[in-house]
């Protein structure tokens, strides 16, 4: 009976080795999945195989006379997803700014204001992307003011990995539920997270596997990318849309 039997497999690929614990009653995509976790080499790129057997979706891993520590073999090499956001991506206050310009409505200065003046005051694009998607600030003052309480002088925060505002209610400040089409690399998004808590993420690859995306979830880099960083594929329902009234946010 192999009803939730756990195997550990061996799994070499490249100059690597794995330890993989996985469900013989398992699909082949919960191995696919962690696999790509381990080396980031995505499921559609993976070639595994075992005792001269492929390992494919369709493959019923019971069937197949898996053993304790057999050695598995996988080919294929990593895709490149985004890393952390290159000053490129904020290479004017207009592309962080852009998201919002939806936001002029009577009584509140324009996005492209606001960024500049925080732009000329000194404050660098992370230190303005924070502001415009956290505070959304109505006033120049009002950001500078938020700034200065929340950032502490700090240059180059990431929001990946930070908490969303407590406040902040699903349906009102961003949606779940979105098709997955509607992201795009590079889109800045709030997740769910394990622990129960939400955040905010990053998008880095698009569909890894169906209904999921590689998400960047926490982030200690600066914009060369040196220091932290840690992707994790998320899925799709547990990835919310920003929104600004009605409108969701366009990628950054």
């Amino acid at each position: 009976d192999t009803m939730g039997t756990y195997i550990a497999l061996k799994v070499k690929w490249q100059k690597q080795k794995y330890d993989v614990s996985v469900r013989l009653d398992a699909p082949a995509e919960e191995l696919k999945s962690k696999l790509f976790e381990l080396t980031g080499v995505s499921p559609e790129r993976q070639k595994i195989t075992s005792g001269g057997k492929q390992i494919t979706d369709a493959t019923d891993l019971s069937s197949i006379g898996l053993k304790e520590k057999q050695v598995v073999m996988l080919f294929g090499s990593p895709e490149e997803v985004l890393k952390v956001p290159t000053e490129a991506m904020f290479n004017s206050p207009s592309n962080v700014v852009d998201m919002f310009e939806r936001m002029q409505i009577q009584g509140r200065e324009s996005s492209t204001q606001i960024g500049e003046a925080l732009t000329a005051a000194g404050h660098d694009y992370m230190q303005i992307a924070n502001c415009l998607i956290i505070c959304r600030p109505k006033t120049t003052v009002e950001a500078k003011q938020w700034i200065s309480d929340n950032l502490d002088g700090a240059a180059s925060t990431h929001i990946a990995g930070q908490k969303v505002p407590s406040n902040w209610q699903t349906g009102v400040e961003y949606v779940l539920g979105v098709p997955e089409q509607q992201f795009t690399l590079g889109e800045i998004v709030v997740l769910n997270r394990s622990d129960g808590s939400v955040k905010f993420g990053l998008l880095q690859q698009l569909r890894v596997m169906p209904n999921t995306h590689l998400v960047l979830v926490e982030c200690e880099a600066d914009f060369q990318g040196r220091g932290a960083q840690a992707g994790k594929a998320v899925a799709i329902e547990d990835i919310g849309k920003l929104k600004i009234d009605d409108d969701q946010i366009p990628p950054v």
